[in-house]
């Protein structure tokens, strides 16, 4: 026995089956967050028995840049003290041959790679709390990962996402190729990050969107070798001479001429100028217009079709906070 200290960062137990520890992976499970765009649904059977069998109707895979190969499904854990079985979203794993235990950081990796472009899909995050695998002996061994805050509580509205259900492993594919591909990714990833954080006031939603939104303008800027120290309409200007994204029906991020831009009121909130309530009430309507100029963007940059989004211009119309002319005037 050694004496510790502190709080230990993460934990992993080892449950020996073989004569000895192997230092082979033969198959494992990551244990997920839920996520309403991951499709699992199943079938449950009742027989005359008493017994209860579930058949999965829908199997989503996909292929980490590894090889590791994912299926998602549903696992059921017996909840004792209330009596009921609770469903657990998890990623089972197949190596195509039998891995190093040394190499597993780098499937972690991956792994959080591709969840990072679910959450952004899911506009809520998903994340990997942890896993276990099987060795070559037979071993089990689980890992559990901590200092992770996770995700609020709560069912998420398909509706709600930004990518719609029918198009989500398309687009998981298309985006993650195109992500493992460019360099600078965390510039990409700062600005995923600004999409999916939650908590803190509407002013500090706002100062962390249009944060997000200079990353991806970095971003672009490194990965075409221009260097220098550009000011934000001369990064913008060039983003859209690459990318050329459909802005002219949100909120303007520059352009003053008629009134204020985003740019505008992200300078007067750094500078803490006070909002009465009607400002603050635009601030809300300017916050969301904001947030789909990003979407816009970073679709762009990971070669998703907008048009194939809940940000496109046929779909943003029903929502309250689309109609922004009038309160450009009022912030």
């Amino acid at each position: 026995m050694y004496s510790c200290s502190g709080n230990a960062s993460n934990l992993e137990i080892t449950i020996l089956r073989g004569a000895s520890k192997s230092n082979l992976v033969k198959s494992g499970v990551f244990w997920l967050t839920e996520c309403p765009l991951i499709n699992t649904a199943s079938s449950i059977i009742h027989s005359y028995t008493g017994a209860v069998k579930v058949k999965q109707v829908v199997k989503p895979k996909f292929t980490l840049s590894g090889g590791i190969r994912l299926a998602f499904r549903k696992h059921f854990v017996q909840d004792r003290d209330a009596n009921r079985k609770t469903a657990q979203l998890v990623a089972e794993f197949t190596p195509k041959s039998p891995s190093p235990v040394n190499s597993f950081p780098a499937v972690i990796d991956d792994m959080d790679d591709m969840l990072l472009l679910v959450s952004m899909a899911a506009r809520r995050r998903c994340i990997c709390t942890g896993w276990s695998y099987s060795d070559g002996n037979d071993n089990l061994t689980r890992f559990y990962r901590r200092n992770f805050k996770l995700p609020p509580e709560g069912r998420l509205n398909v509706d709600d996402c930004l990518i719609r259900m029918r198009d989500f492993m398309k687009y998981l594919r298309t985006a993650y190729v195109n992500f493992k591909r460019t360099s600078h990714k965390e510039l990409v990833r700062n600005a995923i990050f600004a999409l999916t954080s939650e908590g803190g006031t509407l002013d500090n939603q706002f100062l962390r969107l249009f944060a997000g939104l200079e990353s991806i303008l970095l971003h672009v800027q490194r990965v075409n070798r221009r260097t220098g120290h550009w000011k934000l309409p001369q990064k913008f200007a060039f983003f859209q001479s690459i990318y050329n994204v459909d802005l002219t029906d949100l909120w303007p991020f520059l352009d003053k001429s008629s009134g204020t831009s985003l740019a505008q009121i992200r300078n007067r909130s750094i500078h803490g100028e006070y909002l009465s309530e009607t400002s603050y009430r635009a601030l809300t309507y300017a916050a969301h217009n904001l947030r789909w100029t990003l979407e816009r963007m970073l679709l762009s940059v990971l070669r998703w079709p907008v048009g194939n989004s809940n940000v496109s211009k046929s779909f943003l119309p029903h929502l309250t906070t689309y109609r922004w002319q009038p309160m450009r005037s009022k912030i």
